[in-house]
């Protein structure tokens, strides 16, 4: 599958990216070996690292030409027809839905048929940044029901902690993925 060119973005330009190409190149090498299919990415900031997904945000302030959902994760149902879609990405969005994290995840499995993608703070110490401390493995499992099939932790060069990205089988298979 296709992903985002990370060779066009200069952190020097948008700070935003500092700290963060090396656990987007992680990211984009899980989906590059996901099967072509219909995406849905969630807050995916102004650059979605899926170049064909849907999008879904609940402000959409960079007037991204793709957001098909505007939409606030927090409230479920989602407008989304069940099973419209073959994969799903949110990376460091799930942190920022306040407690309606299982029930937005409910709807991850309701719209998605195949695969999901997170990616969490992992382990950051509290005072760091609001709502992003102390999110482990447990974190994930109370929000998601299960067991990523597969996760791997990403630190970026000159960063003091990382993100986990976490790979969900939605098919049940019990298949072997690796990140």
């Amino acid at each position: 599958m296709r992903t985002l060119d990370l060779s066009k973005i200069d952190p020097a330009r948008d700070p935003y990216w500092r700290g963060r190409l090396g656990y987007y190149a992680a990211a984009a090498a899980v989906v590059a070996r996901r099967p072509e299919g219909r995406v849905l990415e969630l807050g995916a900031y102004s650059t979605p690292l899926v170049p064909d997904a849907d999008l879904m945000d609940r402000e959409d302030p960079f007037g991204l030409d793709r957001l098909v959902y505007l939409h606030d994760a927090r409230i479920t149902p989602w407008p989304v027809p069940t099973a419209r879609y073959d994969g799903f990405v949110a990376l460091q969005v799930f942190e920022h839905l306040d407690g309606c994290q299982p029930a937005a995840w409910a709807e991850v499995e309701r719209i998605t048929t195949t695969w999901a993608l997170l990616s969490i703070p992992y382990r950051w110490p509290a005072g760091r940044s609001p709502g992003h401390d102390g999110l482990d493995d447990e974190t994930l499992r109370k929000w998601t029901g299960r067991a990523p099939a597969s996760r791997r932790l990403v630190v970026d060069p000159g960063a003091k902690y990382g993100r986990l990205l976490a790979l969900y089988d939605l098919t049940d298979t019990g298949v072997s993925w690796t990140i």
